[in-house]
């Protein structure tokens, strides 16, 4: 009896022995939640630049648009884009008469 009460007091834990387990338990979670935090930022500093390029066209009056016959990208100014809404919605009404 003596024997197996001299096994388990060798083999249980002490409190200090707990206490650094949940500190490095604790630790680890902290550092995985830095890392995320900051892999999230320089994925947010990526797209500065060209956010701060897009910005700059639009105050002097362009704006990219996407063909839809091919892939490539175009600048339009403003007055150009609302000159062609102006067309397409009369070519709108136009077919929209001719089916009633």
């Amino acid at each position: 009896m003596q024997n197996i009460q001299n096994i388990t007091q060798a083999y249980s834990q002490t409190p200090w022995r707990k206490q650094v387990q949940w500190i490095g338990a604790f630790s680890a979670g902290i550092s995985v939640r830095l890392a995320d935090c900051c892999a999230l930022s320089g994925r947010n500093r990526a797209g500065k630049p060209t956010a701060g390029r897009e910005i700059q066209d639009m105050q002097i009056g362009r704006i990219e648009t996407a063909n839809t016959t091919s892939e490539k990208r175009e600048l339009h100014s403003i007055e150009e884009l609302k000159q062609r809404n102006a067309d397409l919605q009369a070519q709108l009404a136009i077919y929209s008469q001719k089916i009633r």
